[in-house]
């Protein structure tokens, strides 16, 4: 099993979940990747179920929300990472029922570090 930490924040934050991470599982994630708001953290070939997974992504820092949603929904995929975003943004001045005018489109992708 892998476990997948999304660290968002600065650098203290990502350098502080690392040194977690690495006291916990006992050694440095096989991947670290930039994104745009933080870090992925990527440990890969774990003994790990997925109780004990979840709760190293609680104690090293993951993201709140997606521990949540990984927590809420039994059918959705567990530990997803995105490796690209897509934010679109929409004229607010429409109305609910008529088409949606695109503003502007913007795509982020994260950048590979170890």
């Amino acid at each position: 099993m892998r476990c997948t930490v999304d660290v968002d924040g600065g650098k203290l934050r990502y350098w502080w979940s690392l040194l977690k991470g690495r006291l916990l599982i006992g050694r440095s994630p096989d991947r670290i990747y930039k994104t745009r708001k933080g870090y992925h953290l990527i440990w890969e070939g774990l003994h790990l179920t997925q109780e004990q997974s979840m709760r190293y992504r609680k104690l090293i820092g993951d993201d709140q929300n997606r521990i949540r949603l990984d927590s809420a929904s039994g059918k959705r995929l567990k530990q997803v990472l995105f490796s690209e975003k897509t934010v679109r943004y929409y004229d607010p001045a429409k109305d609910f029922n008529e088409e949606k005018t695109l503003i502007k489109e913007e795509t982020y992708f994260r950048r590979r570090i170890k």
